[in-house]
């Protein structure tokens, strides 16, 4: 039965990481081609433009001039603008293994507009799954949710529930030591304080797990559904200027010829 248990588990966390990994492919791409497209049309498609025109003696308008700025500077220093990436991507995954930055980061993601409560649900069922099965398999409470905190990833979280450990310690309820940390949602504290009451906690822990799985994939699906639009209207204003600034710089041809 407890392998069963373990068993069951196991394959609970890999469907749930298989379906954010699958749900954060697109944008991912979409964002990435998005900015290719940008800089190819900044740095290769514009200037070949800007030849024709200047050769022609336009005088061309601010905002054609400030395209192409944009797009020189691109092209000279796009060296630097990678390095300056890469060192802040390195800067700051060496931040985040430190004691203070990763809190920091943890802490940050769950205060995000629409990726923390995404954040909050994952380590959520995260404890719920964990801790039901573990009391499922006979594990004694106080042992549980010492293996439960090593299992959370969120810092925040697992700081919290070393103020629960203590709090249980002294004889309180987990019901009341999570409501405490502020970490945890309304109805995942109240459903536990009905398992214990009804002495069906692991039961309760299974279903606040189920429960927020599926709040979980519909947040995911709810912000990719939110995210595409907000990244092709943005590819679609940038690349509008920049028609827009060379129909100027056309206009201009035609002004010069009358």
């Amino acid at each position: 039965l407890v392998l069963l248990k373990v068993a069951e588990y196991l394959a609970g966390v890999r469907e749930l990481r298989e379906f954010l990994l699958t749900a954060m492919i697109y944008p991912v791409i979409l964002t990435l081609t998005a900015a290719v497209s940008i800089f190819v049309l900044l740095t290769f498609v514009l200037p070949k433009f800007a030849v024709i025109f200047t050769d022609m003696g336009v005088a061309l308008p601010l905002a054609t001039r400030l395209m192409l700025a944009l797009g020189d500077f691109l092209r000279a220093y796009y060296w630097l603008l990678a390095g300056m990436i890469v060192a802040s991507i390195l800067g700051w995954r060496f931040y985040r293994k430190t004691p203070q930055g990763r809190k920091r980061w943890d802490g940050f993601k769950l205060r995000l507009p629409l990726l923390g409560p995404i954040f909050n649900k994952i380590e959520v069922s995260r404890f719920a799954r964990t801790l039901g099965t573990l009391l499922a398999s006979g594990v004694p409470i106080m042992e549980a949710l010492q293996i439960v905190r090593g299992v959370v990833l969120n810092r925040l979280m697992h700081d919290g529930l070393g103020d629960v450990y203590r709090d249980l310690k002294q004889g309180g309820s987990l019901s009341q030591a999570l409501a405490a940390t502020g970490l945890f949602p309304n109805l995942a504290i109240h459903m536990i304080g009905v398992g214990e009451e009804t002495g069906a906690m692991d039961t309760m822990l299974g279903k606040i797990a189920d429960i927020y799985d599926r709040e979980l994939k519909s947040g995911v699906k709810s912000f990719t559904a939110m995210f595409e639009p907000l990244i092709i209207l943005f590819m679609g204003l940038v690349i509008g200027a920049m028609v827009v600034s060379m129909l100027m710089a056309i206009f201009s041809v035609n002004e010069l010829g009358f």
